[in-house]
């Protein structure tokens, strides 16, 4: 009795241990990666073709080597509002919410405005993402400045970009792997991904490129024959004319995290063609800085 009962414990041992077995095997983890460049790189979007391929139709070119930390992230912004221009810091907890990006610059206006979402410790298989953008759309000026109220006038509505679809597949790959990291593209390497972001690197987000395909006009520009500054006609656009992002987020679970950050691309600007311009997020909140957060409740 006692070898059959040696036995039958070996038996189901055996079998328990190839159970685990077939569940590691099953259960294979998504390799990851870490983008090659913070900048003087080409990203691609997760709903191309692109607005404006200057490059080809799927990729943006992001520059972020023409201008200093500062200078490229003191004209754009994310705002909590359609009136404060300067942006600011929100950390939520809404699944479904709105918040508008401004621009302070002195060329009066930004062409094309992409939206860098940072997903950190969702859920390949649960996350989803619905983008509805409202945004002015133009031809680009030949000296990157606003362009002519002439060309505004009639419209009275912004242009919308309804229902953008996204989950885990359009995470932003690089030789095929997810990419996953605990920075975003900007001049200086390491840069936060979120305002108060640990120096620890402790944080690590897989990303989604999205093209807005629309762009924003300002609340003033600096005239280049006086060197002084003038306000827009912003005041006659609709959120006076910051593009308006409405977000819907799904399969956010405890000690999840997601991060909205903008940048800018144009067409014609003394700092060459290309994104240039981002939003400012540092270490420590700052009076200066904007973003845009989603933790769970």
């Amino acid at each position: 009795m006692a070898r059959k009962s040696e036995s039958t414990k070996s038996l189901r041992w055996a079998a328990v241990v190839a159970a685990l077995l077939f569940v590691a095997i099953c259960i294979v983890p998504v390799a990851a990666s870490v983008w090659p460049l913070n900048n003087d790189t080409y990203v691609p979007v997760a709903n191309s073709p692109v607005r404006f391929p200057s490059c080809n139709n799927t990729h943006y070119f992001f520059n972020l080597t023409n201008v200093s930390t500062d200078a490229g992230a003191k004209a754009l912004h994310i705002a909590s509002n359609n009136y404060t221009f300067a942006g600011d810091i929100t950390s939520t907890t809404a699944t479904t919410d709105t918040f508008y990006v401004s621009d302070t610059g002195g060329r009066g206006c930004q062409d094309d405005v992409i939206l860098l979402v940072a997903v950190n410790k969702v859920s390949q298989g649960a996350f989803g993402l619905n983008i509805t953008a409202k945004g002015y759309v133009w031809n680009a000026t030949e000296d990157g400045y606003l362009p002519s109220w002439e060309e505004f006038e009639s419209l009275n509505q912004q242009t919308t970009l309804n229902n953008l679809q996204f989950d885990s597949t359009d995470f932003l790959e690089y030789s095929s792997e997810d990419v996953l990291q605990s920075w975003k593209f900007a001049p200086p390497q390491n840069y936060p991904v979120y305002n108060g972001q640990p120096t620890d690197n402790s944080k690590l987000f897989n990303l989604i490129a999205i093209d807005l395909k629309a762009g924003v006009i300002g609340n003033q520009y600096k005239d280049p024959s006086d060197g002084k500054k003038y306000s827009t006609y912003y005041a006659n656009l609709t959120d006076f004319g910051m593009t308006n992002v409405t977000y819907t987020l799904s399969g956010i679970t405890s000690d999840d995290m997601v991060a909205f950050n903008v940048y800018a691309y144009n067409n014609q600007t003394a700092q060459g063609q290309g994104v240039n311009w981002y939003n400012k997020v540092t270490n420590a909140s700052t009076s200066d800085s904007s973003g845009w957060r989603v933790v769970s409740a």
